[in-house]
């Protein structure tokens, strides 16, 4: 007899608790990496921006039945350097490789995949539905802040 070695499709509530981990975790910023505090201070302050962007959109892909796990890992695929990995077991595990410099790029790739899981969702296979259909709707979603990601 052959063991069952098909893998348990993790729902999105799984793969949203992993990217959560993900984007929780500390960006790793040394201040010995800059020469004084005003550098430092602006990498800081965009990787805390990305954070709680980050936190908004998870938070609403959670919340909205559109977004499946199916749009999560079918993006996740295209992403270039975001890799999400679902393991035979059913868990979840969430990486990433730097370009230039992880501390300022981990968040922003989740932001890309989460972006372009929404993008997907929203347009789905209405070929009608505009670029600029899709932005206003973030931005009356989001406001602009977060809106300028659906470039």
């Amino acid at each position: 007899m052959q063991p069952d070695t098909t893998a348990l499709a993790p729902d999105k509530n799984t793969i949203i608790d992993a990217l959560y981990t993900y984007q929780a975790q500390r960006s790793g910023i040394n201040f010995g990496n800059y020469g004084n505090r005003a550098d430092f201070m602006q990498d800081y302050r965009k990787i805390a921006k990305h954070g709680r962007h980050a936190r908004q959109l998870l938070h609403s892909a959670r919340v909205d039945g559109a977004i499946t796990a199916a749009n999560l890992t079918d993006n996740a695929t295209q992403a270039r350097r975001l890799s999400v990995t679902i393991h035979p077991s059913g868990s979840v595990t969430v990486d990433y490789c730097a370009g230039q410099y992880y501390a300022i790029e981990y968040r922003s790739a989740l932001i890309s995949l989460l972006v372009s899981a929404f993008w997907q969702s929203w347009r789905g296979s209405d070929p009608a539905i505009t670029r600029a259909a899709i932005q206003n709707r973030a931005r009356v979603y989001w406001g602009k802040a977060i809106a300028h990601y659906f470039k």
